[in-house]
């Protein structure tokens, strides 16, 4: 799932009105404890400073105990159908979120956060677009599965990783890196010829030093990253992974956050996203979403919300300019999970 996409003109394949409605500067957050996705956007200048962004389509379907007075979400629960989101991916043929959470993964509109279909049903914590753009890894009871965008399974499946809907994954290219839920190894898995690459790790396979992983996700640079929680102050963190998998090193913990907002970070965060400005933005299990600066030190709290957090995701968005060229153009953009 993850990294925010390079945007490019690249041929006569999309108009102007298909392009994605939005700023870059605009967060997309998952509330697991409230089933209800959030919008707020980073001030100009993109500084520590976030504001909500009200969506009045969806009147009426926000907590007044989550949400300032008279504040929509972007897709209110029954959008997500009460999922109980986790962590989400942006992108496929219609350029869509695909939500995925407790109850399943489901698609909403990338513009308006209106419900569009139910995508699978279970326990399915993650997803991710495959290399093509045209298919979709979902996390499913077999383990990390192939979906046409028409919700067919694709018979291919990554069995034993994540089993039981519990995969967390990103690519790269054509490579997928895979983990369990809670696990403390990552798989890189190649989406070509459908197998483990044993060049990478030991036979494919990395043990990390962090603890209990709960995102895996790219910069803009190619550097695989994961997010822990549920160790002690100083281990919950975040990750770089080395190029060939055979170690990793921890970036920032979340004792800085904790000691200036206690009680907020004892047991860490659960996902993250690279943003615009090249800050690292983090889901706080209470509610906050930090930002921490790529070298590892702290920026303070974007926003607060008064439900348990699980992602945040910056979509994609073309600049003015970019669909200007002959009035047509397409957007190409490298997935992020995530």
């Amino acid at each position: 799932m993850k990294t925010l996409g390079i945007l490019a003109v690249v041929g006569m394949a999309a108009t102007v009105a298909n392009a994605q409605v939005g700023s870059p500067r605009d967060l997309y957050i998952m509330g697991d404890g409230s089933s209800e996705v959030y919008q707020s956007t980073l001030w100009a200048g993109f500084n520590d400073s976030g504001i909500h962004i009200d969506n009045p389509l969806w009147a009426g379907n926000g907590s007044a105990a989550s949400l300032p007075a008279g504040y929509h979400p972007f897709s209110g629960s029954s959008e997500t159908q009460f999922n109980s989101p986790y962590l989400a991916s942006f992108g496929g043929l219609n350029n869509n979120f695909y939500v995925s959470g407790f109850g399943g993964t489901v698609e909403v509109d990338g513009n308006t956060g209106a419900f569009v279909r139910r995508f699978t049903n279970g326990y399915s914590l993650d997803n991710e677009i495959d290399y093509t753009g045209n298919n979709i890894w979902v996390a499913d009871g077999n383990g990390t599965s192939l979906y046409n965008q028409s919700g067919a399974y694709m018979g291919v499946s990554l069995a034993g990783v994540g089993a039981g809907g519990g995969s967390l994954m990103t690519s790269n290219g054509t490579d997928l890196y895979v983990s369990g839920w809670n696990s403390s190894t990552i798989v890189k898995y190649n989406q070509l010829t459908n197998t483990i690459d044993t060049s990478w790790g030991v036979n494919g396979v990395m043990n990390v030093s962090g603890g209990q992983i709960q995102k895996l996700d790219f910069d803009s640079f190619g550097n695989l990253y994961y997010a822990t929680l549920y160790g002690s102050i100083t281990s919950n963190g975040l990750y770089r992974v080395n190029a060939n998998g055979t170690g990793d090193a921890q970036v920032c913990n979340a004792l800085i956050a904790e000691t200036m907002f206690p009680g907020q970070m004892v047991t860490g965060w659960h996902g993250f996203e690279f943003g615009p400005d090249g800050n690292i933005y983090f889901a706080g299990q209470y509610g906050d979403v930090w930002v921490y600066r790529a070298d590892g030190s702290f920026v303070g709290r974007l926003i607060q919300i008064d439900t348990k957090l699980t992602d945040v995701n910056f979509k994609p968005v073309p600049a003015p300019g970019a669909l200007s060229v002959l009035g047509l153009g397409a957007l190409a953009a490298r997935r992020r999970r995530r």
